[in-house]
C-alpha cells in the first residue's frame, strides 16, 4: 500500500472540526495556512518544528467555559512560524491518536484539563512548560505515516487577532497572602472588564483612557509576578469634582507566558494610544 494510503486511513481517526465560532467575547478570527505534500510550509520533517511559548486561555461557548491552549509552530530552518489555538479537548484525541500507535509510556503524560485557574506564575510556568514538551514530543515520536495528518492539525485554527480586542483570563494575587486569582478580562471599546467567568457577571471596569501601562524590564524565573503588567488608573472624581485620597489605582496582572503578556501589552497600548487622541 502506498505511503499516503496509510495517512488517509489514519486521518479519521484525529478529530478534524471546523475553525471555532467566534463568539460576543471572543477576540479572534480563524483560519487555516497553506501547506504542501511536506504537511507543512517549508518543513520537511515535524521533527524539523519547534513548539515554543505554550500558553494556556479558556474562552466560552455558548454556556460552558471550554479550556483551549494557544502554541507557536516554529521551523527550525529560519522561516517564518505561526500560532495556533486548539480546544484541550482536541490536543487530547490527538494524543492519544499518536499514543497508542506507541510503546506505552514512550509519550509523557499530558497535564490534566482541570486546576489552570487560580494558580500562582510560577506552578502556571511549571504546568505550561509540561504541556510543551508533551507537544514537541508529538511531533518528534509521531509514526511517518501521521505525519500528514498531524501536519494538517497544526497548520490549521490559526488565530488572527483584532489589534484592540482581545479576551481571556489573568491572575493576579489576592488579598490572602499565597492565593491567586484569575479572572476573565475583555478588552474592548468599553475599557478593560472583569468578570468572574466567561459570560459572568461583571466585576469591575477599568479605564484604559488615562492610564498608565508598566511591565518588568527583567523577568527573573523566581520572581512570582512574572509575565505581570501594571495598569496604573487615575481614580475617579468624587461628586464635588475633587480627587479621591487615592488618586491612583494599581492593577497587576499576570499573563501565563511572555508571548501572551506581549499581546495583552500591545492590545493594550494600541487602546490607549487611540483612546487619549
Amino acid at each position: 500500500m502506498p505511503h499516503y494510503a496509510f495517512a488517509v486511513s489514519y486521518a479519521h481517526r484525529f478529530q478534524w472540526r471546523q475553525p471555532f465560532k467566534q463568539t460576543s467575547t471572543d477576540s479572534f478570527r480563524y483560519h487555516s495556512i497553506p501547506f504542501d505534500t511536506t504537511c507543512v510550509p517549508h518543513v520537511t520533517s515535524l521533527k524539523d518544528i519547534s513548539i515554543v511559548d505554550c500558553c494556556t486561555i479558556v474562552w466560552d461557548d455558548g454556556s460552558n467555559p471550554i479550556l483551549s491552549i494557544i502554541f507557536n509552530v516554529e521551523p527550525r530552518n529560519g522561516h517564518s512560524g505561526w500560532q495556533v489555538r486548539k480546544p484541550y479537548v482536541d490536543v487530547m484525541a490527538t494524543y492519544a491518536t499518536v499514543s497508542g500507535r506507541l510503546r506505552r509510556g514512550f509519550l509523557p503524560s499530558l497535564p490534566s484539563p482541570k486546576g489552570w485557574l487560580n494558580l500562582s506564575p510560577t506552578r502556571l510556568d511549571a504546568r505550561r512548560h509540561r504541556l510543551q514538551n508533551c507537544l514537541q514530543a508529538l511531533l518528534h515520536f509521531a509514526p511517518s505515516d501521521l505525519q500528514y495528518p498531524l501536519g494538517h492539525w497544526i497548520s490549521s485554527d490559526v488565530p488572527i487577532e483584532r489589534p484592540t480586542h482581545m479576551s481571556g483570563y489573568l491572575t493576579k494575587q489576592g488579598r490572602t497572602l499565597g492565593m491567586w486569582t484569575s479572572r476573565f478580562y475583555v478588552l474592548g471599546d468599553g475599557g478593560l472588564l472583569v468578570y468572574d467567568s466567561p459570560g459572568g457577571s461583571l466585576l469591575r471596569r477599568i479605564r484604559i483612557e488615562g492610564s498608565e501601562l508598566r511591565v518588568q524590564r527583567h523577568s527573573r524565573p523566581a520572581d512570582e509576578f512574572r509575565h505581570a503588567i501594571m495598569i496604573a488608573e487615575p481614580a475617579p472624581h468624587s461628586a464635588h469634582g475633587r480627587l479621591r485620597k487615592t488618586s491612583t489605582a494599581h492593577h497587576i496582572l499576570c499573563a501565563s507566558s511572555e508571548s501572551e503578556k506581549q499581546a495583552w501589552l500591545m492590545a493594550l497600548q494600541t487602546k490607549s494610544s487611540r483612546a487619549n487622541g
